[in-house]
């Protein structure tokens, strides 16, 4: 129902669980786990309704990635391409066409599903929201761009999160070929933009949310609990 999301570890106390759509629930999705009929908050990973009510799945952020930067990223992974159907090709112009209606406006519905309204930004405000120790920040997009891109942020719960102490420092980014943000933990000061790509004063660089090492090679980067809004 958007385009925020994380992966989930569908294991609680043991067992393996199986999930689907359910509803909304404060507008995002709500799922299901089909064991025991309990409802769970997708984002959070919370159970918020049924016998497991309480419990919590681990989750993980995900990377939005084209098909070039994954293929970049990963060079063993195998990308799947499939043809659409005339029925799915149909839904997806109603999708598209429906989106254009709306011009940023909430579907019918969804405000109803939802609570009190946080009023500290206007509604429909993008953005990526991390979190983690108990606390939570929003980045809006328009903030990190106007600030050429990416910012650097001593991060409130940095050292409690990584386990590493207090020095490292939170990058958000804009990915210039999808325009969707990003946050990666960086021992970097300084940043700079550079033919579609991040220089870190590390020698690292980042090519979208993909982090390099000196040599050029992707590596793993350690990620704050993240979603796109």
């Amino acid at each position: 129902v958007c385009g925020c999301g994380v992966g989930s570890t569908p294991v609680v106390d043991g067992q393996i669980y199986h999930f689907g759509a359910r509803g909304l629930y404060n507008g995002g999705l709500l799922t299901g786990d089909r064991e025991t009929g309990s409802y769970w908050q997708h984002l959070t990973g919370r159970c918020v309704h049924g016998p497991l009510a309480g419990k919590q799945l681990e989750v993980h952020p995900l990377l939005h990635l084209t098909a070039a930067q994954a293929a970049g990223a990963y060079p063993g992974a195998e990308l799947a391409f499939s043809r659409l159907s005339l029925a799915q090709r149909l839904i997806a112009r109603g999708q598209g066409a429906t989106i254009q209606v709306l011009n940023g406006r909430l579907p019918p519905g969804f405000q109803l599903t939802m609570g009190e309204l946080d009023t500290r930004l206007p509604m429909m405000e993008h953005g990526l929201a991390v979190w983690g120790d108990g606390r939570a920040r929003f980045y809006p997009l328009s903030t990190v761009r106007a600030r050429g891109g990416a910012l650097l942020d001593a991060h409130p719960f940095t050292a409690a999160e990584t386990g590493l102490g207090s020095g490292r420092k939170l990058l958000v980014g804009v990915d210039p070929t999808s325009g969707i943000p990003f946050g990666l933990y960086t021992d970097a000061t300084a940043c700079n933009g550079q033919d579609q790509r991040l220089v870190l004063d590390t020698g690292e660089t980042l090519r979208g949310p993909v982090l390099y090492d000196v040599q050029g090679k992707p590596q793993a980067a350690q990620r704050p609990k993240q979603s796109i809004t």
